[in-house]
C-alpha cells in the first residue's frame, strides 16, 4: 500500500534529514566552541578555575621562620615572619631581584605568599588611630599569621603615633599613597584599599573598612573559603547587603585566579573618582569573568546570590559581618593611653560581646573558633528575636541555614 501525505516515505525522510542536519550542527558549533576557548581562553566569561588551599608540607624544610627586621621608616626592629625553605639564605638579601610589593618597602621584605587584609583611609586622626589600634588587635585575635595593610596619607604629624603602633605590631603595614603612583594619589580614599589587588607578593588578600567591626563570625566565613577551591570571596548578612552587588564590601580573592587581570583591576579601580564608581567597575570588570569562581556567604538571600552558602557559626545576637564600629570616645584622657588592651577602647557592644565569650573561645588552625556557640548561648530565644528585630534583622529563610542547624532562626 502506497502511504501519502505525512506519512509518505519522502516526508519521513525529510524529517530525518532535517534532525540528522540539526544534531551535527550542534556537535560542530560545541566542538568549535571548545576548540577557540582552547586557542584563546580569554573568550570564556563563565568559566570555571580552580585556586586550591595551598598544601601543606610535612617536613621541616618549607615553613614560615621568624626573622629579625629593622623598619625603614620608623627605625625599630620587629620580627616578622617570612616563608623559606632549606635552599635559601634567611637574610632580607634573599628578595634582591624579586618582583616589589605594591606596599613598598613594609610589603616586599616579608617575601611571597603572605596573607593580607588591606585597609584605606585618607589622613590618621586620634580617633582614627584609636580604631586603628583597636583593629589591629583584633586581628592578632583572630586573624593569626595575617597582615594588616593600611593605605594612607603618612605626614609628620601622624608619623610618631604610627610609628608606635608599627613597633608595637609586626604584623602592621603602613603603606604610602604618596609613593604609589601619582594616579593613587588623586582618587577617593576608599578605593586605596584595592591596592593589595594583584600585588605578586600576596596569596591570599581581604578587603575591609576600617570603620567595620571584626568578629568571628568573618573570620569562620573566611577560613572556609581559603579551605575551599574557590577564587573570590563575599558575604551578605544583613538587609542593606542586598542593595549592592559588593554586599557588605568585604570582599576576598586569591592571586592565583590571575595576576594579570588582577592587576589591570586594581589599575582601572584606583582611577575612579567617587565611591560608586568602585561598584560600577566591579559590576563591569569582575563580574562578568568571575562565573562560579565565587564562595558568597549569605544568610538572607542565597537564593539569589552566585555560589552562595551558609554561614558556618550562628549570629551572635545584634551582630552581622561588616557592622560598623560604634564611635569611639575622643575624650582627651582616652587619647592618652596606651591601649594595650583591646578593651581598652573597645566600644560597649563589642566590650559585652568579649567579655560575654571569653570563656567560649578555643584556639584551632591558627583561628579563634566558639565552641558550641548555638547550645551555650546565654540568651533566650526571645530575648535574641527582639535584639536581631531592633538591629533590622529578619528571620534567615530555611534555604539560607546551615543544613546540618535547620533550628538557627538567626543564623
Amino acid at each position: 500500500m502506497n502511504r501519502r501525505g505525512l506519512w509518505s516515505v519522502r516526508w519521513r525522510s525529510a524529517v530525518v534529514w532535517v534532525w540528522c542536519s540539526f544534531c551535527l550542527l550542534t556537535l560542530a558549533s560545541l566542538t568549535l566552541r571548545y576548540i577557540v576557548l582552547y586557542i584563546h581562553p580569554d573568550h570564556d566569561t563563565h568559566r570555571e578555575r580552580w585556586c586550591p588551599p595551598e598544601p601543606v608540607e610535612s617536613d621541616e624544610c618549607y615553613s614560615w621562620r621568624p626573622v629579625l627586621l629593622p623598619h625603614a621608616t620608623c627605625g625599630c626592629t620587629r620580627r616578622i615572619l617570612i616563608r623559606h625553605t632549606c635552599s635559601e639564605d634567611l637574610s632580607p638579601k634573599m628578595w634582591d631581584g624579586q618582583a616589589n610589593s605594591t606596599c613598598d618597602p613594609d610589603g616586599s621584605v616579608r617575601g611571597p605568599q603572605q596573607l593580607v587584609m588591606s585597609i584605606s583611609t585618607p589622613f590618621l586622626t586620634p580617633k582614627r588611630l584609636a580604631t586603628l589600634s583597636y583593629t589591629i588587635t583584633q586581628v592578632n585575635e583572630l586573624y593569626r599569621g595575617w597582615v594588616l595593610r593600611v593605605y594612607t596619607r603618612v605626614n609628620k604629624h601622624s608619623l610618631p603615633s604610627l610609628c608606635s603602633l608599627v613597633c608595637a605590631h609586626p604584623n602592621l603595614d603602613v603603606c604610602d599613597i604618596t609613593a604609589m603612583s601619582e594616579t593613587a594619589n588623586t582618587v577617593h580614599h576608599a578605593a586605596w584599599r584595592w591596592g593589595v589587588v594583584g600585588d605578586p607578593l600576596v596569596s591570599t588578600w581581604a578587603l575591609r573598612y576600617l570603620h567595620h567591626a571584626l568578629l568571628p563570625r568573618d573570620a569562620h566565613a573566611l577560613t572556609q573559603f581559603i579551605n575551599s577551591n574557590k577564587c573570590w570571596h563575599l558575604m551578605k548578612d544583613h538587609p542593606t547587603h542586598s542593595h549592592s552587588v559588593l554586599g557588605s564590601g568585604l570582599l576576598a580573592g586569591k592571586t592565583s585566579w590571575g595576576l594579570s587581570e588582577l592587576t589591570g583591576i586594581r589599575k582601572r579601580i584606583l582611577l575612579t573618582r567617587h565611591v560608586v564608581e568602585e561598584e560600577q567597575v566591579f559590576r563591569d570588570m569582575v563580574t562578568p569573568v568571575i562565573g562560579r569562581d565565587v564562595m558568597t556567604h549569605d544568610s538572607l538571600t542565597c537564593y539569589t546570590s552566585a555560589g552562595a552558602v551558609p554561614f558556618p557559626s550562628r549570629r551572635s545576637p545584634g551582630q552581622w559581618v561588616g557592622m560598623p564600629i560604634p564611635t569611639l570616645t575622643n575624650s582627651p584622657q582616652n587619647q592618652n593611653k596606651s591601649h594595650k588592651n583591646a578593651t581598652d577602647i573597645m566600644p560597649p557592644q563589642l566590650k559585652v560581646f568579649s567579655v560575654k565569650y571569653n570563656s567560649k573561645v578555643n584556639t584551632t588552625d591558627g583561628f579563634q573558633i566558639i565552641k558550641n556557640q548555638a547550645d551555650n548561648d546565654d540568651v533566650n530565644e526571645m530575648e535574641r528575636e527582639h535584639i536581631n528585630r531592633k538591629n533590622g534583622i529578619p528571620r534567615c529563610p530555611h534555604s539560607c541555614r546551615p543544613p546540618l542547624h535547620p533550628n538557627w532562626d538567626y543564623c
